[in-house]
């Protein structure tokens, strides 16, 4: 009965992490979709600057996401959009208590994976030229910013340190594990 207890608190606690770092990887999406298209507090402002006398010919435009065409170009934006929330969590813990553990270069050297073959499956993928090159420097973005990441595991984990102050969850863990929520649309076959 008592590890039953148990059990369902350790459940209860990992669901909780689990949610906040939902919550965090939405807000890293929204902010970074946010800066993509300007608001209409900001187009606003931009129309208060600019002098009646310009007249008509200069108007600001909300620039318009082009949809995905195909369950591929789908799945792989998707994956994408995961991944920018998940590499803004690995930047904060990089700040934070994570930086000189062990679970956060654990974490990096699992996601360059998993990116590599997410690209590998973008390049085999039936992608127009123009969008598969797209996603590819996405990617490659990615890479570059994951590269900038902590990677020795030979450092102690700060749990087993005594130093971590989250509890028994792992952010670092954690947010990698963000990607995995994203089921829609399935994969495709190639990957």
């Amino acid at each position: 009965m008592k590890g039953e207890k148990r059990a369902l608190t350790i459940a209860k606690r990992l669901l909780k992490v689990t949610e906040e770092l939902s919550a965090i990887a939405r807000l890293c999406i929204e902010e970074i979709e946010g800066l993509e298209a300007p608001s209409e507090v900001e187009m606003k402002k931009e129309e208060a600057l600019i002098p009646e006398k310009a007249g008509p010919a200069v108007k600001s435009v909300a620039v318009a996401k082009e949809e995905p065409e195909t369950k591929e170009e789908l799945y792989f934006t998707h994956q994408l959009t995961g991944y920018s929330g998940v590499l803004a969590a690995f930047e904060v813990l990089d700040r934070d208590i994570c930086h000189n553990g062990c679970s956060l270069p654990a974490a990096v050297i699992t996601a360059q994976k998993r990116l590599k073959r997410l690209k590998e499956g973008i390049g085999n993928s039936p992608l127009a030229g123009g969008k598969r090159q797209e996603l590819e420097n996405r990617v490659n973005g990615f890479m570059e910013r994951l590269e900038s990441l902590p990677q020795d595991k030979s450092q102690p984990c700060q749990k087993t340190a005594g130093t971590c102050t989250i509890g028994k969850g792992c952010f670092a863990s954690g947010a990698l594990k963000l990607v995995d929520l994203i089921t829609e649309p399935v994969p495709p076959k190639n990957l």
